[in-house]
Parts: C-alpha cells; structure tokens; sequence
C-alpha cells in the first residue's frame, strides 16, 4: 500500500483517484466503467462507491451531488498522493530507490 503522511490506500482507491484525476466531476458509474475498460475485470459500482467514500473521509477527493448524481473532483492532498503514489511505483519498476530525506539538526 502507498503511504503520504502514515495513511494507506489500497489498489482500487489509487485506481479510482486516477480516474478522478483524468476525468474532474467524474460519477460512480463513469469511474466504473472506466476502470472496467481499462483492467479488462469486473468492477462493482458498489465497491467504487465504498472506495469514493474512503478517498472523501482521507480528505482526497470532494464530492458534489448534481442532479441527484455524486460528482467527485481530486483535492489537492488527493494530487500529492498520487503523485507520490505513482513515485513509489516508478522506484520499484526501475529498481532504484527514492533518496531518502535527511533531517536536519540545528546546532546547540
């Protein structure tokens, strides 16, 4: 699982912040369906609605009904973890590893 600031998030909520990302004001139904076309399995729209739910409580992604439908946009806390996310992804397929930072002690 990827971590920013200690929390996790599974495989389908990185896949669903994806969407959300590429597709701003994006539904339920649309992340669903995309992420259907894109893996080639099955995704339930009710799994999506339990991960869009997770992201929202993480504070990554907002929410707005429009026209009785859930709109979901990306937050900026939400961009900074995909990024990292997809940081750490790149580390483990080119086998390097992201420098680690160094804390600095201010002298006594």
């Amino acid at each position: 699982m990827a971590t920013l600031s200690g929390i996790n998030i599974g495989e389908l909520e990185r896949y669903s912040l994806a969407v959300i990302q590429r597709k701003p004001g994006v539904s339920v139904r649309g992340i669903t369906e995309d992420l259907t076309e894109k893996t080639r399995r099955m995704v339930s729209a009710q799994s999506i609605y339990q991960a869009a739910t997770r992201l929202e409580e993480k504070g990554y992604v907002k929410s707005q009904l429009k026209r009785n439908i859930r709109a979901y946009r990306i937050s900026p806390l939400g961009k900074r973890k995909l990024a990292a996310t997809l940081a750490e992804l790149g580390a483990v397929v080119s086998g390097e590893l992201p420098a680690k930072k160094t804390r600095v002690r201010k002298a006594a």
